[in-house]
Parts: C-alpha cells; structure tokens; sequence
C-alpha cells in the first residue's frame, strides 16, 4: 500500500513539474515573439555597413626611424634567429611601425 502511494505522489510531482516548465517555455515563448514584434519600434535600423577604409601612409625613410628603436628590431631579430623568446615593452603605433619598417629594412621580417 505504502509502495503506490508512494509511485502515486512521484508521478504526480513529475507531472506538476513537467507542466511548470511547458508553461515556462510557453510564456519564454510568448516574450521572445513580443520582443520580435517590437523590435522595429525599440531597436534603430541601419543601414547597410561599408567596410573600413584602410589608410595607406609612405613607407618610412630610414633616416626617419628613432635609433631606440632599430636597436629593438636588431634585438628582436637576432632572437628570432636564434629561437628566443623576446620581451617587447608597450608601444604605440607610430614606434611598432616603425619596429615593423626596421625589421623589413634588416630583412628579418619581409
């Protein structure tokens, strides 16, 4: 006796349980059509993105490149060369060009 009352009561608690989730999913449902339904109201439309345009700047003369940092192309190159790992210190974009123009110039990197 006790053992069906038992499987009765654990039928009955999965079948609840089964029921909150399908109306869970109905009123996740529901929202994410709402949203759908709004979403010419609430979110700006934009129009079609171009691409970026990618500057193109003169190659740097070699008189133009900083002494600091063609001693840094020189050090990153030799590690390389020698297959070490090498430490190089934040830079902004103008000093890593100009690593970058170094190490073409060396002809480690082409």
């Amino acid at each position: 006796m006790k053992d069906k009352f038992i499987v009765a009561c654990q039928e009955y608690f999965v079948k609840q349980q089964g029921e909150r989730r399908t109306q869970q999913r109905q009123e996740e449902i529901r929202k994410d059509k709402f949203i759908a339904a709004c979403q010419e109201y609430f979110v700006n439309q934009k129009g079609v993105r171009r691409a970026q345009q990618r500057q193109i700047r003169e190659t740097l003369p070699e008189d133009a490149i900083t002494r600091r940092l063609r001693i840094l192309a020189k050090i990153i190159a030799r590690c390389e060369r020698r297959h070490q790992p090498v430490r190089i210190p934040a830079l902004n974009g103008a000093e890593w060009g100009q690593v970058l123009r170094t190490l073409e110039l060396k002809r480690a990197y082409a």
